[in-house]
């Protein structure tokens, strides 16, 4: 493999459907800070497995991704609400939280140990969509992609749509949720800073 190829800092995610994506992006631009701003140039989602992979093999990830979930069915998850997470930042971060379901975990697994192969270790601020040339990718974002596949995938897996940064006002903690919500497609994204999904690959 040749090493000077482009590592892109990838996300395969499952899309967020309406009007659940209506809800997140107006909550998002209602209650957050502008370092996350849902909308179409940065897609609410489901994280599944976060990693480097080379640009070259793409198109060989995408072919494998679309032979384990083709969506016919789709994958329906409980829904807890929305949350407030108090991670390393100067402040908090606003999830709308699902359920983890076994069927869940074994669709997370099955990419994993997919997507193994490809997995690389070379990751830096040139692996991410910046908004200009001068932007920093911060250290926490590099952190979590670095680390995903043992702080997040198996037992650790706690499937969430990330609203942004700030806290949980008291409309959305009182609100009624859905029950639950079914995904029936599968992306794979290059992410921007705070792990945001900015171009669809």
């Amino acid at each position: 493999m040749n090493a000077l190829q482009p590592i892109l800092a990838i996300d395969v995610v499952l899309k967020v459907p309406e009007p659940l994506y209506s809800l997140c992006c107006s909550f998002s631009s209602k209650y957050t800070d502008a370092r996350i701003s849902l909308g179409d140039h940065m897609q609410p989602h489901v994280s599944l497995y976060m990693m480097a992979a080379a640009k070259n093999d793409l198109e060989k990830i995408k072919k494998i991704l679309a032979s384990i979930f083709t969506g016919d069915a789709g994958i329906t998850l409980p829904v807890l609400g929305f949350t407030q997470k108090n991670l390393n930042s100067n402040k908090p971060v606003l999830h709308y939280e699902l359920l983890p379901t076994a069927e869940l975990q074994i669709l997370q697994k099955q990419i994993v140990t997919a997507l193994s192969p490809f997995y690389q270790n070379q990751l830096n601020s040139s692996s991410f969509v910046r908004n200009n040339d001068t932007e920093i990718i911060t250290d926490s974002t590099l952190e979590w992609v670095k680390n995903f596949n043992t702080a997040s995938t198996g037992q650790n897996f706690q499937p969430h749509i990330t609203i942004g940064y700030g806290e949980l006002p008291a409309e959305l903690l009182n609100r009624q949720n859905e029950a639950e919500i079914t995904f029936t497609e599968l992306n794979v994204y290059q992410l921007g800073n705070h792990c945001t999904c900015r171009k669809k690959l």
